[in-house]
């Protein structure tokens, strides 16, 4: 059994002065809110922050952009959403432009205008936000919303995947391999498909593969083309199975074998590339008719297996 000691008069005169203190209201305040969003209910978050928003508080505009959008701590409601993602973007609010122009972009709230989801991107990538500037770059690669300027696409691709966003970096890397408006530059197209690849870009994988097998931009290994080929592959990416296909049927890299060749080859020309088709077609050639059998049973199981 737990004793509870009694206050002396002045532990009880201290006790008493504590909870009348403007410290306790605080504290006391800070655990009501604690508790009220542990337990909230979809109207407690918008009576804590549409009065905010209403006096002109940008962030809470924002949090409340948010809130509609996800259905937390407000019902889902994209038209509010999109309305107050608006109100903070037009006060400068970088992130609050990011996502008021995507909606735009998608169509979300409102109709979709990819004109005017430029114009905030532009914004918020001036701003600095990296995922602007990267989707931006790839309005302006395709000519989406924006005129067509290959040119300044990879100015805002650059600053993105300096600020490490994977698909900028993918383009950036594969840019510099072609020469795509741009000096082509091998090692810099190893620096960024590397980046882009540990970021699980799949094309990046492949690209950066052939940059192994071939030493551009980097040392010749082959270890590493098959490891880059192979990962690619098994994520389904045809033109990786075409190349790790080729490895094995000419055994550059691996140890030569025609029958995961015909595998990789078959995956490959089931989805439509025109290299492994030609590749498989080539190599059936020299196959006996049990080899072929077995190759085409693989390619049928799931990869890995």
């Amino acid at each position: 059994m737990m004793i509870v000691q009694p206050l002396s008069p002045g532990g009880a005169k201290k006790l008493k002065s504590m909870f009348s203190s403007r410290y306790f209201r605080i504290i006391s305040t800070a655990l009501i809110l604690q508790f009220a969003c542990a337990h909230s209910t979809p109207a407690l978050e918008i009576v804590i922050l549409e009065p905010k928003a209403a006096e002109g508080n940008v962030e809470a505009m924002f949090e409340l952009g948010r809130a509609y959008l996800h259905g937390q701590g407000a019902p889902h409601d994209e038209t509010k959403a999109l309305l107050y993602f608006r109100q903070a973007a037009e006060k400068g609010h970088a992130k609050a432009q990011h996502n008021y122009g995507l909606m735009l972009l998608e169509g979300r709230g409102a109709e979709a205008d990819p004109a005017q989801a430029a114009k905030w991107f532009r914004c918020s990538a001036e701003q600095g936000t990296a995922r602007s500037q990267e989707t931006l770059g790839l309005m302006l690669l395709e000519g989406q919303g924006v005129g067509k300027d290959t040119k300044k696409a990879l100015e805002w691709l650059q600053k993105a995947a300096a600020h490490g966003e994977s698909e900028a970096q993918l383009r950036v890397g594969l840019a510099y391999y072609g020469g795509d408006n741009i000096d082509q530059d091998y090692t810099q197209a190893a620096h960024w498909l590397t980046l882009a690849a540990v970021q699980d870009k799949i094309a990046a994988m492949n690209a950066l593969g052939s940059l192994y097998e071939d030493g551009l931009g980097v040392t010749t290994d082959l270890e590493q083309a098959v490891r880059w080929y192979k990962k690619a592959a098994d994520a389904e990416d045809a033109k990786a199975q075409a190349n790790i296909g080729r490895l094995y049927a000419t055994g550059t890299g691996v140890e030569r074998d025609p029958v995961k060749a015909y595998e990789w080859l078959a995956r490959s020309a089931a989805h439509g590339e025109a290299l492994g088709a030609n590749l498989l077609a080539d190599l059936k050639r020299g196959l006996t008719a049990g080899q072929i059998t077995e190759g085409e049973r693989r390619a049928l199981e799931p990869v890995g297996k």
